[in-house]
C-alpha cells in the first residue's frame, strides 16, 4: 500500500530563507513576521492570516501587507488581543463594526460610509469565557480577575478595546 503523505507535502525554507509549507495542490504557505516589513514587499499574496495583528506597527499593514494583498485581490483573517483604539481598531475593526465605525467617523470628521465597509469586512469577537472546551478555565478566569489589574484583565480575557481608554 502507498503511504498517504497528508496535507503537507514539504516543510522548510525557500531560497530567501522564508519558512514555508508546501501543500497538496500546489498551495504554498509562508510564515512571515512583521518585525522586518521590508521582507514583505516585492510579491503579492492571495491571502494571509495575521496573528496578534494589533501588535503590528501601523506601517506594516498600511505600507506592506495591504498593497501585497491588493496585487491579487487577496483576503485576510486578523486575530488579535485588542490593544486599545490603535491602528487595528481604526483600519480593520471599524470597517466591519458599525459602532466602532460611527465613532471613528465622528472623531475623524468623516462620513460613516468612508469607514464602514460591510461588503469586505466582517468582525467577530469572543472572550476567554466563551471557550468551554478547557477544563478549569472559568476557575482560572476568576483567579485572574482577582489578581490582575482590571484593565489588563478586561483586555486579555474580555477582548475589551476600551480597557485602557483615557489612561
Amino acid at each position: 500500500s502507498r503511504r498517504d503523505p497528508g496535507l503537507i507535502i514539504k516543510q522548510g525554507r525557500d531560497e530567501k530563507g522564508i519558512l514555508c509549507w508546501w501543500l497538496r495542490g500546489g498551495v504554498r504557505i509562508d510564515f512571515l513576521s512583521g518585525e522586518r516589513p521590508d521582507l514583505l514587499v516585492g510579491r503579492g499574496y492571495r491571502g494571509g492570516w495575521f496573528e496578534e495583528a494589533a501588535r503590528l506597527k501601523p506601517g506594516v499593514w498600511r505600507d506592506n501587507l495591504r498593497p501585497a494583498l491588493s496585487d491579487f485581490d487577496g483576503w485576510g483573517i486578523f486575530t488579535t488581543t485588542p490593544l486599545g483604539r490603535n491602528w487595528f481598531w481604526t483600519d480593520i475593526w471599524a470597517k466591519g463594526n458599525a459602532q466602532a465605525a460611527a465613532l471613528v467617523a465622528k472623531l475623524g470628521g468623516i462620513e460613516l460610509g468612508d469607514v464602514l465597509d460591510l461588503t469586505q469586512f466582517r468582525c467577530v469577537s469572543w472572550t476567554t469565557a466563551d471557550n468551554d472546551s478547557i477544563a478549569g478555565l472559568s476557575r482560572e478566569m476568576d483567579l485572574a480577575r482577582r489578581q490582575m489589574p482590571d484593565a489588563l484583565f478586561r483586555r486579555n480575557y474580555l477582548a475589551d478595546f476600551d480597557a485602557f481608554e483615557g489612561q
